[in-house]
């Protein structure tokens, strides 16, 4: 069997209109400024992926909570409509 190829990503150096896709050489400080700004987009990226699902888990609790409190407010409803129609 043959395995799968490794996922690799370019670093996106060049902005603008002056780079149409040609070979660019760069210094070893300047590939290691990109992979370092690289790195932090990534994590920049897990870090905005964490703080979306622990906003769905609160939004999720908090929902349940008003669920809850709307069943207890109806139940206590109930109990008062009873109580009241046993009065009469």
């Amino acid at each position: 069997m043959r395995s799968r190829p490794s996922k690799s990503t370019t670093l996106t150096t060049q902005e603008g209109d002056d780079w149409h896709g040609g070979a660019v050489f760069y210094s070893p400080r300047k590939l290691a400024s990109l992979r370092a700004r690289k790195a932090a987009e990534l994590d920049e990226a897990a870090e905005q992926q964490l703080q979306k699902a622990r906003d769905r888990e609160r939004k999720a609790a908090e929902a349940a909570e008003k669920k809850r409190s709307q069943e207890a407010a109806k139940v206590a409803r109930q109990q008062a409509k009873i109580a009241k129609d046993a009065e009469e």
